[in-house]
């Protein structure tokens, strides 16, 4: 699992997104692979993106916040800029895959 992620419910995702000019959501699920993997590569670029929000939906835990979002495969990461949905990406990616994928979703602060 991710150091100091935010674990979202239906009931605080709305704020949360809308409280943070860019942020990244993961949505996973507890002992799948993918998700693991993709939790590493997370952990490894994060030290790039200081003013990126990070947190994440269980979707064991969440699966109507998870079908609210429109996300049928885990793992998937999910870029809000200004509350707004910017840029998805279903499955593993690599370190310059998910730096891309941030980018291209999110304001010029990051």
């Amino acid at each position: 699992m991710l150091q100091d992620i935010t674990l979202l419910r239906s009931e605080t995702f709305d704020a949360y997104v809308a409280g943070a000019p860019n942020c990244l959501v993961l949505v996973f699920r507890q002992g799948c692979p993918n998700c693991q993997v993709l939790m590493a590569v997370i952990d490894r670029c994060r030290a790039r993106w200081p003013r990126l929000a990070l947190a994440g939906i269980d979707a064991d835990q969440s699966p109507d916040l998870m079908q609210e979002a429109g996300v049928t495969k885990v793992p998937t990461v999910l870029v809000y800029r200004n509350g707004v949905p910017s840029a998805r990406k279903a499955g593993v990616m690599s370190p310059s895959e998910l730096m891309a994928l941030v980018a291209s979703g999110s304001a010029p602060v990051v």
